[in-house]
């Protein structure tokens, strides 16, 4: 027999609040829960992988279906509360009614390697199965002046001061207050105001973030022949994520900076930190991974990622902050999908200087479409700081070069576009390799993520190594 769970909507539970602190703590809580998952169900269970709110194992001889669950939901209640999850235990029958033959039209794919894969594959399929049947407990309505006023779902009881504010929160959110406190990291804030930086002498903050996500980890996972190769694999991302929270955290450290990281555990990595050095943790993380050893030896199983990074005022709310950057994050992987690209890390950039919120927004969709946030390999990413690094050292501020997307907007034709805008950066650059390579980013409908990435560097002073051929 098997074993199997799944935290249903893992990051509305860590993200049900806009406080920082209580979704670190969440977060906290969801990691504790799978290590002493794992120790207090060794004796039922041998857990293959339990991590980012999935878990799966092989059900020992002579373990009870009623004592895994009675364990299970115990420290389910102790750590996750009334977040709904789904566990369940698969009989043998049950797999072994699992084919992969055609029925009613469908077909289970079958995996590329036997044993592990294909039973991987059946566990999936019916824990999916088992998901699609889940109904969540009804939503309790609770009088607004009794309402929680960090997640608003459970009657607020503890009155504490969370910032610069006191708030009446409920008991989940007063629990993952306090194992956030309990397990605060050195050179990590939950005070976004100890991460921002303010530009020249305004008073509003901003800060750098990305949100980064292994691509197609389930097609990896079902490829292992073994469940000893699976937990490798597993564990090396793992440590991948927390060594890249320990080299950007001691990068900010070097700079006597702090940074946030709401997410711990899993392939999913967030980070906050000052927004000056945002290129520099998003250069270390490329670097880390084209470096890492995750144990894959099948060349078309390379482990990339896709990142929606952003540059962000630090009053924007934490959810908003989240969905955004997953909009993000979503550009980035379905660029790749089109290019069907396994070799590279994927990204799209926003730089939220003002209020314009959509991830992804067309200018004007004809002649010149000018367009932002569009996912890209990371080095074309790079290409771009380059280039704009070529533009500052020729001192063009970031006002001069949004005239080229007022002049993108009057343009009626895209020869109109070329001809105004090589004569406008002719007279601004008096360089004519410059000025062809920057009309290439519009011809390729990149113009708005350079003017975009542009002004990130003019105002937070990215440094970068000069290329030649940056095109």
């Amino acid at each position: 027999m098997h074993f199997a769970y799944d935290v249903r909507n893992i990051k509305g539970f860590i993200f049900e609040s806009n406080y920082l602190r209580i979704a670190a703590g969440a977060s906290f809580l969801i990691k504790d829960f799978e290590k002493e998952l794992q120790e207090e169900l060794k004796d039922l269970v041998k857990f293959i992988h339990a991590a980012g709110g999935t878990g799966f194992g092989i059900v020992k001889d002579g373990a009870s279906e009623e004592k895994i669950y009675e364990e299970f939901d115990k420290l389910k209640e102790k750590y996750l509360f009334d977040h709904p999850i789904v566990r369940k235990v698969i009989k043998d029958e049950e797999m072994n009614q699992v084919t992969f033959e055609k029925k009613d039209g469908e077909l289970l794919e079958e995996p590329k390697v036997k044993g592990f894969g294909a039973d991987l594959t059946k566990v999936f399929f019916l824990m999916a199965l088992e998901k699609d049947s889940f109904r969540a407990p009804r939503v309790v309505e609770i009088p607004d002046g009794d309402r929680c006023m960090s997640c608003g779902k459970r009657i607020g009881k503890h009155s504490e001061v969370i910032g610069d504010e006191k708030v009446l929160i409920c008991d989940v959110c007063y629990e993952k207050l306090k194992i956030a406190d309990e397990k605060k990291r050195e050179g990590i804030t939950y005070n976004f105001k100890e991460i921002s930086s303010k530009l020249g002498n305004g008073e509003k903050g901003y800060m750098g973030v990305f949100y980064a996500d292994g691509n197609s980890m389930g097609d990896i996972y079902l490829d292992f022949e073994s469940e000893e190769n699976y937990k490798k694999f597993s564990e090396a991302v793992l440590d991948f994520a927390e060594s890249v929270r320990k080299e950007i955290a001691n990068l900010a450290k070097s700079q006597g900076k702090k940074i946030a990281s709401p997410i711990f555990g899993g392939d999913d990595i967030m980070i906050f930190m000052p927004p000056e050095m945002l290129w520099e943790a998003l250069k270390k993380f490329d670097e880390m991974e084209k470096n890492w050893d995750f144990h894959v030896k099948d060349k078309e199983r390379k482990v990339t990622f896709s990142i929606g990074a952003a540059v962000i005022p630090e009053d924007f709310p934490l959810k908003f902050i989240f969905e955004v950057l997953s909009d993000l994050q979503k550009k980035a992987k379905e660029r790749r999908a089109k290019e069907y690209d396994k070799e590279n890390n994927f990204i799209a950039f926003r730089y939220f200087d003002s209020m314009d919120f959509e991830a992804s927004k067309v200018i004007n969709k004809e002649p010149i479409e000018l367009s932002i946030g569009n996912g890209m390999k990371f080095e074309e990413f790079k290409k771009l700081v380059e280039l704009s690094h070529r533009l500052k050292n020729k001192n063009a501020p970031k006002g001069k070069l949004r005239l080229l997307r007022e002049i993108a907007i009057a343009s009626d034709h895209e020869d109109e576009f070329e001809i105004s805008a090589k004569y406008f950066l002719i007279r601004s650059l008096d360089d004519m390799d410059l000025t062809d390579k920057v009309l290439d980013k519009a011809s390729n409908k990149l113009l708005g993520d350079l003017l975009e990435v542009h002004s990130a560097l003019d105002d937070w002073g990215w440094k970068c190594e000069e290329s030649s051929n940056s095109d």
